[in-house]
């Protein structure tokens, strides 16, 4: 009966852990106004909607499924995610080590400011007429 009571306790932490994750993306994805950001929350169109945030091509999601490229990929995912939100590339490393990236992850999906946007249009000065 013990066993079972922990076995609970760590199903109950990783429910918690992954839907924690999923909204900060929802919210990441919504502050970026990219993707669909319901697809924060299902296996697989995470992914998808990771690549969206970034703008890169949806055929990454196949090299996500090769073992050892997919860790490079994520690291590049990432390191893009930094620069989309303005942040400094050595972010990454930061998203990299266990319990911080949950604190990096929340000060993303959470602060305040907005976005600059990736390409922002020149202010225009209007004519004297």
């Amino acid at each position: 009966m013990e066993e079972t009571f922990g076995g609970g306790l760590w199903t109950l932490a990783w429910i918690v852990i992954y839907l924690f994750t999923a909204y900060c993306y929802f919210r990441i994805a919504v502050k970026l106004k990219r993707g669909t950001p319901w697809f924060a929350f299902i296996p697989i169109l995470n992914m998808i909607l990771m690549l969206q945030m970034v703008k890169k091509p949806l055929w990454w999601v196949i090299l996500m499924f090769i073992p050892f490229v997919n860790m490079v990929i994520g690291i590049m995912v990432v390191y893009y995610l930094m620069k989309e939100l303005g942040k400094p590339g050595w972010w990454t490393i930061l998203m990299i080590l266990p319990i911080v990236n949950f604190v990096i992850l929340a000060l993303l999906a959470f602060e305040k400011n907005t976005v600059a946007p990736s390409n922002p249009t020149p202010p225009t000065i209007p004519s004297a007429q």
